[in-house]
């Protein structure tokens, strides 16, 4: 786990920085978290001014793939 966090701490910094630097978008790319972890990006992020949009895809057993965008 304390690897996992380290590699995703270590992408949002390089995110933050790409920012800083006046840049304007980013693409996030297999993160895999949890729904709680992907809300706690998108805050960290919209408190920096940065805009998220989330983008996915699931599967379930009843219903097959379904793909989602969440703005924040």
């Amino acid at each position: 786990m304390a690897l996992r966090q380290m590699v995703s701490d270590g992408c949002e910094k390089l995110i933050e920085d790409f920012f800083e630097a006046g840049g304007q978008v980013v693409i996030y790319d297999a993160n895999n978290g949890t729904r709680m972890a992907r809300q706690a990006i998108a805050e960290k992020f919209d408190k920096q001014g940065i805009h998220v949009i989330l983008l996915g895809m699931f599967h379930s057993e009843s219903f097959g793939n379904h793909s989602f965008v969440s703005s924040v």
